[in-house]
């Protein structure tokens, strides 16, 4: 059967409009995002698998969730560093695929706001890799209940910002990675940005509420 769209993309954003039928998306497409080539190459997820090498040897980091994590490869990659890592993303269909390909970490099919799962798992270290962009409209009240709920956990934000003229869809949040650390109103350990020759950026930062993690993060 022919995709709904020929374009994956267009199943989550469409004319600057947020569609958000991830299910549809990997139902019609095998492998969306380019997951299994590009992830592997990415400078800002190895900037982030060095994070959490940091924070697991510093902070004794073991509990480490990554929400939307799509096929599971960047789950994966954090498994396979020591940890003990479980993937959450609202498409069944992604998460069956991803259970097939890796075995070395958890699988959990998911909505981003299913706060009992979080407790249940109660991560160290909460991974957001290139998923807030399709959360906007439920940024808030995930970043209330990680601040409320589970203060000590880390944040680790993965995120493409675009250069001026390009972006239609969320521009009222934020357009580049400044905007980011100032909506997220976190105790900023680290942060950075890969420079792409089509202008685009790919942020990082990782977060702490507790002001004191800095000295043993450093």
């Amino acid at each position: 059967m022919a995709p709904k769209y020929p374009d994956y993309r267009d199943y989550v954003i469409k004319d600057g409009n947020f569609v958000g039928d991830f299910e549809g998306m990997y139902r019609d497409h095998e492998f969306p995002f380019d997951q299994l080539r590009r992830e592997k190459w990415g400078s800002e997820k190895a900037v982030a698998l060095n994070l959490l090498r940091r924070l697991g040897a510093r902070n004794g980091v073991r509990r480490v969730v990554e929400v939307g994590c799509g096929l599971g490869m960047f789950t994966d990659a954090i498994a396979s560093s020591g940890f003990m890592a479980t993937g959450i993303d609202i498409s069944e269909t992604a998460i069956a695929r991803a259970r097939q390909l890796y075995t070395a970490a958890d699988f959990v099919a998911a909505d981003v706001l299913d706060f009992d799962q979080l407790r249940r798992l109660q991560p160290e270290t909460l991974v957001m890799a290139e998923i807030s962009w399709y959360i906007l409209d439920r940024l808030d009240e995930l970043i209330a209940f990680m601040r409320t709920e589970l203060p000590e956990c880390f944040i680790i934000h993965l995120l493409a910002v675009y250069p001026p003229g390009v972006q239609e869809y969320g521009r009222g949040y934020f357009t580049d990675l400044d905007g980011i650390l100032r909506y997220f109103k976190m105790n900023t350990l680290e942060s950075g940005e890969v420079r792409l020759p089509d202008g685009r950026r790919r942020t990082w930062f990782l977060g702490s509420w507790q002001e004191v993690a800095y000295q043993s993060f450093t």
